[in-house]
């Protein structure tokens, strides 16, 4: 479904860098919200893999923003509800046009893409940094889609993200195909603002994946934001300390009714 013109905005605005910046591929603009930690580890998806890796990545896509010339990394919760980062889309008018490829892997040309209209803004929360678009054509019927956790993950949990991404700091002119990213829980904060600290790899542009528990496939959190100690090496390789993400169980409070 539209491939052909998702390839060809995709070489438009072929990107490989950060989620919600406008960029040009000889000219990123490169902000420090997501982190590669130590050395890369992530594996690109194919249908090669594992059968239960490979069904748990098809509810993840890769989302083309025209309004914002950019990109980030979303998943379906429902035959038609995606979920991404609210500051991959804020509001109404940035999701106007936006497309989400769910077979955009390694070695796949623009006839497999399999590309979905997912331009109908549902809503959105600043505070829980997420968005929810509604796609045509329930892609969640061919592809499947995420179950939310009610409870949230605890300390050393194996942890799964499937993301778009490459590393655009080592080869600048990459592309973003489907990535799948292991790591632990690190810690669950709690007070007035909760958030599940991972060390799994991701780089801008992975904003909006879902991070699923290794055991149950449940989505446990929402990736959005890496920390790095603002040393001058690490904000030019990517390189980073540990990343961030909200926890399912919130945002399923607040979505429960749409599912």
């Amino acid at each position: 479904m539209k491939s052909f013109l998702f390839f060809f905005l995709f070489l438009t605005l072929i990107s490989c860098g950060q989620g919600n910046h406008s960029y040009s591929s000889n000219e990123l603009k490169v902000t420090p919200s997501s982190v590669i930690i130590g050395e890369l580890q992530w594996e690109s998806i194919t249908q090669k893999m594992e059968s239960f890796l490979y069904q748990a990545s098809r509810a993840t896509a890769y989302i083309q923003i025209p309004a914002l010339s950019s990109r980030c990394t979303g998943s379906l919760i429902s035959p038609e509800l995606l979920i991404t980062n609210h500051h991959c889309i804020k509001d109404k008018s940035d999701a106007e046009g936006v497309l989400a490829a769910f077979n955009y892997i390694d070695n796949a040309s623009g006839k497999d893409f399999d590309v979905y209209d997912c331009s109908e803004f549902v809503m959105t929360s600043k505070e829980l940094d997420f968005t929810i678009l509604r796609c045509l054509h329930s892609p969640g019927l061919s592809h499947g889609f995420l179950e939310l956790s009610d409870s949230p993950p605890e300390v050393d949990d194996d942890i799964l993200i499937y993301h778009q991404n490459c590393d655009y700091y080592k080869t600048p002119n990459c592309i973003p195909t489907k990535k799948l990213s292991r790591g632990k829980v690190l810690y669950v904060s709690e007070g007035q603002k909760v958030a599940v600290a991972h060390d799994a790899d991701t780089l801008g542009g992975s904003s909006g994946a879902s991070i699923l528990d290794a055991l149950t496939m449940k989505m446990v959190a929402l990736h959005n934001i890496g920390v790095t100690s603002n040393h001058g090496d690490e904000k030019k390789d990517g390189r980073g300390s540990y990343n961030l993400a909200v926890p399912a169980y919130l945002i399923y409070a607040e979505i429960q009714h749409l599912l």
